[in-house]
């Protein structure tokens, strides 16, 4: 029993290691409040009222749209041309 649960604690500890490298590629300003990814290579974050969208994996962010009359607490794409968006309720 103690040697299977030494084997799993490796076996995680090394995907830990391969899957669990996070590089800082820009330091922005401003809060981002929701953030969806639908490939590899494909994002979307809502941040101060914009919507910016990401083709290269977040290396870029570029502007979609400007949220103006509502408050996003959150969204969902299903892909990279449609998903919807959840209004805060205050």
């Amino acid at each position: 029993m103690y040697k299977h649960f030494l084997i799993g604690i490796m076996i995680l500890l090394m995907l830990t290691e391969i899957y669990g490298q996070w590089e800082i590629l820009n330091e922005g300003k401003g809060s981002i409040h929701s953030i969806d990814f639908v490939s590899d290579d494909v994002g979307f974050i809502e941040a101060n009222n914009n919507l910016l969208k990401t083709v290269d994996g977040g290396e870029t962010w570029n502007f979609v749209s400007k949220i103006f009359d509502y408050d996003v607490s959150g969204f969902d794409f299903t892909d990279e041309y449609n998903g919807w968006a959840l209004e805060a309720s205050h």
